[in-house]
């Protein structure tokens, strides 16, 4: 990982650590980091957690990638 990744980095904290309900909200306010690269760091990070023992945590970045894959097919479809 290099100093360019501590922006998706960042996001993928602050998607771990807000209430629920509050995704898509994180989602709207950070637009430009949201493509592959952010996939990419969110399932490494997921990795990470199941590897600790997190495996709740690990679960949650999952569904995240998998909502913002849904809603990203949606835009691209509609």
């Amino acid at each position: 990982m290099s100093t360019t990744d501590q922006p998706y980095l960042d996001l993928i904290e602050q998607l771990l650590v807000c209430p629920n309900g509050e995704e898509l909200g994180i989602f709207r306010a950070n637009l430009p980091l949201l493509d592959q690269r952010w996939r990419q760091l969110a399932l490494a990070r997921a990795d990470q957690l199941a590897e600790s023992g997190d495996t709740n945590q690990s679960a949650y970045l999952h569904r995240i990638v998998d909502l913002w894959q849904n809603l990203n097919r949606t835009e691209t479809e509609g």
